[in-house]
């Protein structure tokens, strides 16, 4: 086999783990809890509005334990779409946060908001 067949072999076995990875729906996007970061718009209607007190993680569910898709900024709105009280009694909103490149949909402990 020549050096330019394995090459394209090589290029082959790793795109199709890429795309074997890969979210199929934009809620399996929001949900994946595979370590990296994913984007995808909250589905449902917002329900209201509010703002980070400081930088808060955006988690994948609502209670710490869940995993951290990346750390929200300090006083930036977010869209509510959802409320809901976990096993502990605490308050955790689904929230969607968006930049110039990504809607990023997750859950943020209501003590980090206003």
């Amino acid at each position: 086999m020549s050096r330019l067949h394995a090459f394209a072999i090589g290029l082959l076995t790793v795109g199709a783990v890429f795309t074997a990875t890969a979210p199929a729906s934009a809620a399996e996007a929001s949900q994946a809890d595979d370590g990296v970061r994913t984007a995808a718009a909250c589905s449902g209607s917002r329900i209201g509005v509010t703002y980070t007190k400081s930088t808060s993680p955006l988690r994948t569910g609502p209670a710490a334990s869940y995993r951290e898709i990346l750390t929200l900024p300090a006083d930036y709105q977010l869209g509510i779409y959802e409320v809901t009280r976990n096993s502990h009694g605490n308050v955790w909103y689904r929230v969607q946060y968006t930049t110039r490149a990504n809607d990023w949909c997750g859950w943020v402990y209501s003590g980090n908001v206003t």
